[in-house]
């Protein structure tokens, strides 16, 4: 697939980038497990236990810089399939050699942990610090596999039973990224050819286009953008990046391995260009009037949606892929704008069982922060699905999102660096509000709808700004513009509170949340987008406190 610049679709929530690193959605590992290899402990001795304790991986690190902690996130599902989705981490120790053990390098660190079993296939990856050394990788329950990593000559070989496993996904991705890098950038315009007119863009491109290296592609919205994705869906199996690795080295595999990669890369590949066409050539074509991209894509999409799915159905099935489940969802979502019926509505109609379950999941997962009431959309989820893990999970979010549970712990700093808790927010009703610096979907909120509702007397609501930045200088420096300084300001920075965050499905700004005198939640997010609107909300909210709080007439207060 392409790479794409520059396309911005204003939207009311900033999305910071750190929100969308694969370590961002850490939860702790389960109780009791021993998740860090201590030599002693029976059953770690060797691989031959693996199939029965999940997955065992033994590693050699070089690493001359020493750039931070080594940590292993794992999950069900791949990241390409959602980014919301939960998975689990945990951080490596790692020991020098004792000579009998073969690892005669002083430079070396090694390490050994176990995955704890969760699921018969789940995902891993590798991180130093926030620089990810493995990506998605596949790992079965029974596998136990040898990495080498040498930072200093940037080299990765695998070994030990599953080392072909591990060395095809990690060729299968190179092969995927060599045709990433030596494609073109695509800068997508809604006219081409206006932006070229703009100064000297047009000389500045065919210079450009003259010199060996990176090379920029103009598309055009709806019309060569459009065109490129559909042709893509036609792409042969064969020609698909990565397939041909894939093919190659299918002898070194077993059945269900090579199954496994087949479907991530066929349905990954699919779902992505499904995805392109229904935002960018359909839904916008849609907001822009663009009546001939719309009748295109109408016109010639059904066809290729039948023949897509009889194609993956064709693929045997195993164990569900990712890449399978992640174009069943972009089929399901192109097919529910074209018919015009809701996605929960379009899956309990086309699919059943696990994967229906799976969908539904997924979806809810993915579109839940973005709920102005996440307990009524889950509930009404949770009905469409059968019993199931899934449906237990959802479960378990719709009790701990209800009203009037007490707010969990974390622990902020304000302005003069005096460190304060969620104990100290109890005694009267809080609102919350929640920002980053440089959002300026922050800002705007701050100003034309909370300033306003400031300016009126609350009795007995306190309304503290909440800022998530990582950097305090930024913080102090932009606080006039995100906030004021007559409010009660703290931060919380993201980088140790995401867990925190995610929690209350904060992955989005500004967001406001209200607690009651007691530290309950009142909601996760107070909606309203206007002053008029989020004070009618807020009011709706404080009614059953009583007396204790209302809203009166406005103040001097002045910005």
């Amino acid at each position: 697939m392409k790479k794409l610049i520059l396309i911005c679709l204003m939207g009311y929530l900033c999305l910071p980038i750190s929100t969308l690193k694969a370590q961002s959605k850490v939860v702790e590992s389960p109780p009791g497990t021993d998740l860090v290899y201590q030599p002693g402990i029976p059953g770690q001795e060797g691989a031959s236990s693996s199939a029965r304790m999940g997955a065992l991986i033994y590693g050699e690190l070089i690493n001359p810089d020493s750039l931070g902690p080594l940590k292993l996130v794992f999950s069900s599902f791949s990241k390409e399939l959602g980014q919301t989705l939960p998975d689990s981490s945990m951080e490596i120790s790692t020991t020098h050699g004792t000579f009998f053990d073969g690892v005669l390098d002083p430079r070396v660190r090694k390490f050994r942990v176990r995955l704890p079993q969760t699921t018969e296939i789940s995902y891993f990856s590798l991180y130093l610090n926030d620089r990810p050394l493995i990506e998605d990788f596949l790992i079965s329950a029974q596998d136990s596999i040898k990495v080498g990593i040498d930072l200093q000559r940037s080299m990765m070989v695998f070994g030990g039973a599953q080392g072909d496993w591990m060395e095809s996904q990690y060729l299968i991705g190179r092969a995927r990224k060599q045709q990433h890098f030596d494609s073109s950038r695509d800068l997508i315009e809604k006219d081409k050819e206006n932006y070229l007119d703009k100064e000297d863009y047009r000389a500045q491109l065919k210079k450009a286009s003259q010199e060996f290296g990176a090379s920029l592609q103009i598309l055009e919205l709806g019309k060569d953008h459009l065109d490129r994705d559909l042709a893509s869906l036609l792409t042969k199996e064969e020609d698909i990046p990565g397939m041909r690795i894939l093919n190659s080295r299918k002898k070194m595999l077993t059945p269900a391995q090579y199954m496994q990669l087949r479907e991530n890369l066929l349905g990954s590949y699919y779902a992505r260009a499904l995805s392109s066409i229904r935002r960018y050539g359909y839904l916008v074509g849609k907001a822009q009037n663009n009546g001939q991209a719309v009748e295109k894509i109408e016109r010639t999409m059904p066809d290729i949606l039948l023949k897509l799915k009889r194609q993956i159905e064709e693929v045997s099935e195993f164990n569900l892929s990712t890449g399978r489940i992640y174009f069943y969802k972009e089929w399901a979502n192109m097919a529910a704008v074209l018919r015009e019926e809701e996605f929960p509505d379009l899956v309990l109609n086309e699919f059943a069982g696990k994967t229906k379950n799976l969908l539904l999941y997924t979806y809810a997962m993915e579109q839940v922060s973005r709920q102005q009431d996440p307990v009524q959309f889950l509930s009404g989820i949770i009905d469409k699905m059968d019993p199931s893990s899934y449906q237990t999970k959802l479960e378990e979010m719709e009790i701990r999102l209800s009203p009037q549970q007490p707010l969990r712990y974390a622990q902020f700093s304000n302005l003069d660096g005096k460190q304060m808790n969620t104990e100290d927010l109890k005694g009267k009703a809080t609102l919350l509000y929640f920002y980053f610096s440089t959002c300026t979907h922050s800002a705007n909120f701050f100003r034309k709808v909370l300033l306003p509702i400031y300016q009126e007397e609350i009795n007995g609501l306190e309304i503290v700004a909440v800022s998530v930045d990582n950097d305090p200088i930024l913080w102090k420096e932009q606080l006039s513009t995100y906030s004021n300084p007559a409010l009660t300001n703290l931060r919380l920075p993201s980088q140790i509170w995401r867990s925190w965050l995610d929690h209350y499905l904060i992955t989005g700004y500004p967001r406001t949340m209200l607690i009651d005198p007691e530290g309950k939640v009142l909601s996760i997010w107070v909606p309203g987008r206007t002053a008029e609107s989020f004070r009618t909300s807020l009011q709706d909210l404080l009614q059953p406190l009583g007396s204790k709080t209302s809203i009166l007439k406005p103040s001097p207060f002045q910005p």
